[in-house]
């Protein structure tokens, strides 16, 4: 028998088949081939029946964008164009006949990290999901904070500068988003570079860094240094054993990470400057954390 992790990202929608040990199917599809939630559904089905293991699925964990653990919806999500309010559970449930749970994806990355990573011996960390959007997962005396609506952690959605000119897609202006998501690397970017005329992507100044383009040098420096004030909040807030960096932006961590360091250390209470580390996860490599982190409920007791 067979457990199904879904993680649905702005970008990337990423499936996996795990046999209670390790993935034993994966797929990777683009979130902009689905014009609707049930179109989205029906591939699933008919990828599972094509790997002969439709009938062999016995629960389904999901990670998603405003993905709500206990009323097991999608709400509102900013960065998702399937409508306002989507119920993942209940759609999922009657479809495949299983028991479904749905975590928030930053919260699936959490406990992912804590079960399959580098988290296993702390108690309290948070986990920073940078992709698309800007996410976090955050563990309290080794307990998942989920918040009295299940809706905690919503970091990418604070703000990093009131007096901001960058709107983001939730409507408010000067979100953490703007400036440390794969956008707000375009953004950073092109404070430095004005003068590109094609489409320009997080990967294209990745690639343009390791060609130590200058442009692009600045603009992931920079990402580093809004990254560090953001960790610096969280540290004062939370007082976190380990920070871990996850998603597709901590593959280009060797650009940023100093920046991370010196900023955070300048920023954080004096007296908490040595209690803490941050950590580039080591399941990012993987690309699949999300994955096994929303299985994991199916898997161990007391989540």
């Amino acid at each position: 028998m067979y457990l199904l992790g879904i993680d649905i990202g702005g970008t990337y929608i990423k499936l996996g088949v795990c046999d209670k040990e390790k993935l034993v199917f994966s797929e990777k599809v683009n979130t902009n081939k689905f014009s609707d939630f049930n179109e989205f559904i029906c591939y699933i089905d008919n990828w599972l029946t094509l790997k002969n293991i439709r009938d062999k699925i016995q629960s389904i964990g999901i990670g998603a964008p405003n993905g709500n653990y206990y009323t097991g919806t999608i709400e509102e999500a900013p960065n998702l164009k399937w409508g306002k309010k989507i119920n993942l559970r209940e759609s999922f449930s009657k479809h495949f006949s299983v028991p479904v749970v749905v975590h928030n994806d930053a919260n699936a990355a959490a406990l992912a990290e804590k079960y399959f990573g580098d988290a296993k011996n702390f108690t309290d960390f948070i986990v920073l999901t940078l992709g698309t959007g800007v996410g976090s997962g955050i563990f309290v005396n080794n307990k998942l904070l989920l918040g009295v609506n299940g809706l905690a952690g919503e970091v990418g959605h604070t703000a990093l500068s009131i007096e901001s000119k960058r709107k983001c897609t939730c409507g408010k202006i000067g979100c953490v988003e703007e400036y440390i998501s794969e956008r707000g690397i375009i953004k950073n970017y092109l404070n430095f570079n004005k003068k590109i005329k094609y489409n320009l992507t997080a990967e294209l100044i990745f690639k343009k860094a390791e060609k130590n383009e200058l442009s692009a040098l600045r603009a992931l420096q920079l990402t580093g240094n809004y990254l560090g004030i953001l960790i610096s909040n969280l540290i004062n807030i939370f007082n976190p054993q380990a920070i871990f960096i996850t998603g597709g932006i901590a593959m280009a961590h060797k650009y940023f990470l100093d920046n991370v360091l010196a900023k955070c250390n300048e920023n954080v209470l004096p007296i908490l400057r040595k209690t803490y580390k941050i950590i580039i996860s080591s399941l990012s490599h993987t690309g699949y954390a999300g994955v096994l982190g929303s299985v994991v409920p199916f898997l161990y007791e007391n989540i």
